[in-house]
């Protein structure tokens, strides 16, 4: 047994344990194909749709060949293909984030399993012409059982390579009423935590300067020293591991974090 198929194993496993006493009517939602292409072409972005309890993919965009390579033949096992084109320093990425999603789903309370959204920022993937890319990986329920546990799931997957620069990668799960309830799991330490990769006050630095406001304006408008702006923002790029300020938003904005 390969390692890969030794990971695929224990992903099955864990697949199984989010998705368990599903009810037996996940065939019947109406999945727009066309529709979806039109978006997923538009956005630059591969859409798949995930039977959670078989592991197959239900539908995947076309694009995805023109922007990874591969074909819906390539991808013919569903979700479980992608662990076979991880890098194998982040190899470990589909387990570390099942386990980790298992483990907050068993302590959330039922009332709190609605609004549902884990992303997933700067995964390896290979492409079928052997390039390493950085994903941003999207995912939410379509079709819950009477649980709230995932029947169906939707993934967006882009690729962010032009926004990261450091070789980890992170995990934000957000559930709940509004304010959302939020966690996020860094690799780079292998450590979770019941918060936001962004505090309040970064978040809020993060919003002035979408408004076109400079560091001496925010540190005014704060009460703050330009030094003081000038290290938030320093410290949300090391903990995200993006570039600049440009990726930081681009990112926070996709995701909903701002």
């Amino acid at each position: 047994m390969t390692h890969h198929d030794h990971l695929i194993l224990q992903s099955q496993t864990i697949w199984a344990e989010i998705c368990r006493n599903q009810a037996d009517n996940a065939g019947n939602t109406v999945i727009d194909a066309k529709s979806l292409d039109v978006i997923a072409q538009n956005t630059k972005t591969v859409i798949a749709i995930i039977n959670a309890k078989s592991y197959s993919k239900l539908y995947l965009s076309k694009n995805v060949k023109e922007l990874f390579g591969y074909t819906e033949d390539d991808l013919s096992l569903g979700i479980l293909q992608y662990i076979k084109f991880m890098t194998l320093d982040h190899a470990l990425f589909p387990v570390v984030a099942g386990r980790w999603y298992v483990k907050y789903l068993k302590a959330i309370s039922f009332e709190e399993k609605i609004n549902q959204q884990i992303v997933f920022i700067g995964s390896k993937f290979k492409t079928r012409g052997g390039k390493t890319i950085r994903a941003l990986i999207q995912t939410g329920h379509l079709e819950e059982d009477e649980n709230r546990n995932p029947i169906k799931i939707i993934n967006s997957i882009q690729d962010i390579s032009h926004f990261v620069k450091d070789d980890f990668w992170w995990m934000r799960f957000t559930y709940g009423e509004a304010p959302q309830k939020v966690k996020y799991y860094h690799s780079s330490i292998g450590k979770s935590f019941d918060n936001d990769i962004l505090s309040e006050r970064e978040k809020e630095i993060l919003r002035l300067i979408y408004e076109g406001i400079d560091s001496p304006e925010i540190a005014q408008k704060l009460t703050i020293t330009i030094a003081t702006v000038h290290t938030h923002r320093r410290n949300m790029l090391n903990r995200t591991g993006l570039k600049d300020t440009t990726a930081l938003l681009q990112i926070a904005m996709s995701i909903g974090m701002i």
